[in-house]
């Protein structure tokens, strides 16, 4: 009505005006002369302005062409759809039927549904759709599985009231006349400015009309040609007809917006209002007449499936029933609901609608990886041989991705990554791995801003874990050098002799035995030091032997078996561990022993460095509070490949120059990857490098550098430990001809 109110407005102004405005141009229109210079000017403005486009179009051009050199891709639904039509062709087959009121797509989430619609709204614009969409992630309004499956009359409310909204919001209030919904309209100071003069021009053309004497006096209304004062008079009665009229249709749709609910009758009150619970039942009236005042004859519905609330599709389905059944209104409607399959459980969704079209998604974890690699292959354009993302990787990351939505964001948020932090050279591997981290876990990659979240947990645990495993480690050295110490000890170096001390104790058990018997023969007490005969002497769980009676006979006894002769000699070691301990000193077996001792120190030293990947590859014992991380497949995956590793921070965070320069910063995360830069690479700040390297570091082909090395010579007596530990892998380097 405010709109047409305008309209009025401006028009009789313009009327009341016109009268002096063109006696005035009609008087000075003679004074006027054109002169030639003006079409020289004229053209200068023309030319000027088709130079000040040309510049426009072309500023807008290269700003697309960035755009599309990096690649960005909204995260909307496209209509650049790889369909071949059979959607299309379902959905208006549909429509064109009169017996199809409720229509689903229906399809995993992000298998493309809402593409499919919008597609189809751009294809056929003949349609008239009705926009509605239930995007809410909010918790309470989601339905939990094994909840209370009766329906929840709050949440439904909630649900029905934003139907409601985003259906009357969607026209403009100029439409909808006669609706009691009303709302704020912003009012420009133009049209507040015209909205006064209007009315203060009608207040004066009332006061013209009814009280003509009052404005006599002054000279406006007195010595005007005919013409003017004609043009005067009509305008004044047209103002004044037009504000009257205005009122008149304000006061009528006040009256017609009433809803009478109580009739107050002295002692009694008859109460005409209903508690309805469903907002859509109690605002139909409305909503019939929405669809009543404007053109839709297609209602699209979105993201509904989402709180698990079948009741409302059975509301939306009699409200469709009711609009259709109406003879308010002569047309008819459809609705369309995107939902996912496993929304309706068995026969039931084919209760609610009349036509389903199912939709096979765009992308799954099977085929994720060519849409991938597709992205990746123009990200590798602009990037060099030695940093690309690498296939393989892409390969096992898409094992997880099966939504194109969040494919496309993947893509958008590392360029954006990859451009901020390009004042350090970083893998791209590892900056994607850390993006689809970001992704997949969210609330995780917050907390790790602020040193929390599983992923800081592992980092932080890591050092327990180590550890454990050089508790392992010192075992082992405690166990080879008490070893090398009591072998050190034994006074017996001869095997023979070591067997000699197990015979006589069974001769001390047994001092009548004359000869032991093994498997059928006899053998001498000196014939069973022989090394094939003692073995079968060691195996014996009943040794037999010979003695002479008080006949001279001789008699066959059993006795105890080795076992038990064994720990009368030695409770503590067994008599293979000693047999082995003469060996060993005999063949100097020590040396071999203090070999593996220093592999072990050795192994201990670097242990206290491992990164989590080496961990992991050596199958570390790991405490308790890995369990939970390592149920996330994908990013055990990440962490267990190393591409999330230690140097986390530097991929989610600024590096500002301090301590480090960019190129310091660059050689020590060289060094960490394991990739080599060039010997001659002139390094700032080295004293602030080396607090940065760890023992393990200096072992690396890349920790080689002229700069570090000629700083260390310098200053070998501060670094001795750091000087050793480049300078002896660097002439084994040297040795093999490398240099």
């Amino acid at each position: 009505m405010h709109t047409y109110f305008y309209i009025l407005l401006a028009a009789a102004i313009t009327l009341f005006m016109l009268g002096i405005l063109f006696n005035k141009i009609f008087q000075h229109l003679k004074k006027i002369k054109i002169k030639p210079h003006f079409k020289k000017v004229i053209q200068l403005t023309i030319e000027f302005l088709l130079v000040k486009s040309k510049k426009i179009v072309t500023w807008l051009n290269s700003k697309k062409q960035n755009l599309r050199e990096n690649y960005f891709e909204d995260l909307s639904p496209t209509i650049n759809l790889n369909d071949d039509g059979t959607y299309s062709n379902a959905i208006k087959w549909a429509l064109e039927n009169e017996n199809i009121n409720n229509i689903a797509l229906t399809g995993p989430y992000g298998s493309g549904k809402s593409s499919i619609l919008k597609k189809f709204q751009n294809d056929y614009k003949s349609y008239k759709y009705l926009n509605i969409s239930l995007a809410s992630f909010n918790e309470k309004l989601e339905k939990q599985e094994g909840n209370n499956p009766e329906p929840d009359i709050a949440s439904n409310q909630l649900i029905e009231l934003s139907i409601l909204q985003q259906i009357f919001y969607k026209e403009k209030q100029s439409k909808l006349l006669h609706s009691r919904f009303k709302r704020i309209r912003n009012l420009k100071l133009s049209q507040l400015i015209l909205l006064t003069l209007f009315w203060f021009l009608w207040l004066v053309s009332i006061i013209k009309l009814f009280k003509s004497n009052y404005l006599k006096s002054f000279s406006i209304w007195s010595n005007k040609p005919d013409l003017i004062t004609a043009t005067i008079k009509y305008s004044v009665l047209i103002i004044a007809v037009i504000g009257v009229v205005y009122l008149i249709s304000l006061l009528i749709g006040i009256l017609y917006n009433l809803k009478l609910t109580k009739i107050n009758l002295k002692d009694g009150e008859f109460d005409l209002s209903k508690d309805d619970s469903s907002i859509l039942n109690k605002h139909l009236d409305e909503i019939l007449y929405f669809f009543e005042a404007t053109k839709f004859n297609v209602v699209i519905i979105e993201d509904l499936d989402r709180f698990k609330e079948p009741e409302i599709f059975t509301k939306l389905r009699e409200l469709n029933l009711l609009i259709n059944s109406s003879k308010q209104i002569s047309r008819h409607i459809v609705f369309i609901y995107a939902v996912k399959d496993d929304m309706f459980k068995d026969k039931s969704r084919t209760k609610f609608f009349d036509f389903i079209i199912p939709v096979i998604p765009v992308i799954n974890t099977s085929n994720s990886v060519e849409k991938f690699l597709e992205k990746v292959e123009i990200i590798n354009k602009h990037t060099a041989d030695s940093n690309k993302l690498s296939e393989e990787f892409i390969n096992d990351i898409s094992l997880f991705i099966d939504d194109m939505r969040l494919l496309k964001n993947i893509c958008n948020e590392f360029l954006i990554y990859k451009d901020k932090l390009n004042s350090i050279d970083l893998k791209y591997n590892s900056l994607m791995a850390t993006i689809v981290y970001k992704n997949f876990y969210p609330d995780d990659f917050e907390n790790l801003h602020i040193n929390k979240g599983m992923v800081y947990d592992v980092f932080t645990n890591k050092n327990h874990a180590v550890e454990l495993q050089i508790n392992e480690i010192d075992k082992k050295i405690n166990a080879i050098s008490v070893k090398i110490k009591e072998i050190e000890n034994i006074s017996i170096t001869d095997v023979k002799e070591l067997r000699t001390i197990y015979i006589e104790m069974f001769l001390e058990k047994y001092p009548k035995a004359i000869a032991i018997r093994l498997e059928g023969n006899e053998y001498s007490f000196s014939q069973v030091k022989d090394d094939e005969i003692f073995k079968i002497f060691q195996k014996s769980d009943n040794i037999e032997y010979s003695y002479n009676d008080t006949y001279n006979r001789v008699m066959a006894a059993s006795g105890p078996g080795f076992n038990e002769i064994e720990k009368s000699v030695n409770p503590n070691k067994s008599y293979a561990v000693r047999e082995s301990y003469i060996k060993l000193k005999n063949d100097n077996g020590i040396n071999e022993l203090k070999l593996g001792l220093e592999k072990l120190q050795e192994e201990k030293r670097e242990t206290k460095f491992w990164s989590l990947k080496k961990m992991i590859e050596e199958s570390v014992e790991f405490p308790p509070q890995y369990d939970k991380i390592r149920k996330e497949k994908l990013l055990w995956y990440l962490l267990q490949e190393g591409y999330i590793d230690e140097n986390y921070y530097d991929y989610i965070s600024f590096f500002y120059e301090g301590g480090l320069s960019k190129i310091d910063k660059k050689f020590i995360l060289s060094n960490k990857h394991r990739e080599p830069l060039e010997f001659n690479l002139e390094l700032n700040k080295i004293e602030n490098i080396i607090k940065n390297l760890k023992p393990d570091d200096y072992k690396r082909e890349a920790i080689l550098n002229f700069s570090l090395l000629n700083f260390l010579a310098k200053n070998i007596r501060k670094y001795s430990s750091e000087y050793e530990l480049v300078i002896i892998p660097f002439n084994i380097i040297k040795s093999i001809g490398m240099y």
